[in-house]
């Protein structure tokens, strides 16, 4: 029942999560609840167990830690060059050094300067680690 789960409807909700996400907190709860229901129909798990602690036992993360970890992983790509988006065109590296252990504290650049395919990575790009300041260019 998993593997059905993870190779034909999974995928569907993690779908171009790099550049699409839903921004209100009722249609993400909307996709959350199929994983919620899906975890209800598994037997080996019993009844009245937390939601958490299925995805613990099925080894699964919830649909917005999976969204997070998209978008870090475009916003490293960007970083580093390995991306088609180019860095510059989202992102500046703050030159005041305020961070602990390293040296890169991102800032977002105005809405202006971005396309609009790019709008939602840049809404949620850096929002789990730092709430990043957003300076117009």
């Amino acid at each position: 029942m998993l593997k059905f789960y993870k190779s034909l409807i999974r995928p569907h909700l993690e779908y171009c999560t790099a550049t699409w996400s839903p921004q209100y907190v009722k249609n993400k709860e909307l996709l959350e609840r199929i994983q919620r229901r899906f975890s209800r129909m598994i037997p080996e798990l019993g009844g009245g167990v937390q939601y958490t602690e299925c995805l613990k036992r099925l080894n699964l993360w919830t649909l917005e830690e999976t969204r997070i970890r998209a978008d870090l992983i475009e916003e490293y790509k960007m970083l580093n060059g390995l991306s088609e988006i180019p860095f510059d065109s989202m992102f500046t590296v703050d030159s005041v050094k305020r961070t602990r252990g390293h040296s890169f504290t991102l800032i977002k650049k105005g809405m202006a300067a971005c396309l609009a395919a790019w709008h939602a990575l840049r809404l949620r790009a850096g929002l789990p680690l730092h709430h990043a300041t957003t300076r117009e260019c």
